[in-house]
């Protein structure tokens, strides 16, 4: 082969080598502990220690993954929640109204959890009014919890004449979408 080796590698090719003696007797190894290759205490308990400390890696990497995972399901619960409450002020289910800070009823018995503001401003328009939809995690577990801010543009409730339905009136285009997240 010319000298060359192709392919396979030898641990001696690295710097390693290891002796192993085939006649290895223990009680001669008492004697002469060189006569026999073994590891040592030492190199167990580093080997553990690696170990230990790997595993502690892991679990740290793993509850940080959970919590992101978390946050951003309540995140998108949140943006979810938002965009039901300006469906229903568009399709006039709910009152073109100011509310400040309410429990959001979500009919699960997860009342508790979210909370909801909405405030109806004036625009350059008359006929126009927008509404800002904010909502927020109540929940006491959470380090910083998730609030969205959403804001869409409508008819001006009070504008709308007399004959025509406000149900129908009441179509908004989306204006701006505000996240602020908890991380």
């Amino acid at each position: 082969m010319n000298g060359k080796r192709r392919g396979r590698f030898r641990i001696s090719d690295f710097g390693f080598r290891i002796k192993r003696r085939r006649n290895c007797n223990p009680q001669s190894a008492i004697h002469n502990p060189q006569f026999c290759s073994a590891f040592t205490l030492l190199e167990v308990i580093l080997a553990i220690a690696v170990l230990a400390i790997a595993l502690a890696s892991i679990g740290e990497v793993m509850r940080m993954a959970y919590q992101s995972a978390d946050s951003a399901a309540a995140e998108s619960e949140a943006q979810i929640l938002a965009e039901s409450i300006l469906g229903e002020l568009a399709t006039g289910m709910r009152p073109a109204q100011a509310v400040q800070t309410a429990p959001l009823d979500l009919g699960d018995g997860r009342d508790d959890e979210w909370q909801y503001s909405i405030l109806i401003e004036p625009t350059m328009r008359d006929e126009i009014v927008m509404a800002r939809v904010v909502v927020e995690s109540v929940r006491e577990n959470t380090q910083k919890p998730p609030r969205v801010e959403l804001a869409q543009w409508f008819l001006n409730p009070d504008m709308v004449p007399s004959g025509s339905n406000t149900n129908t009136g009441a179509t908004g285009t989306p204006s701006s979408g505000v996240t602020e997240s908890g991380q």
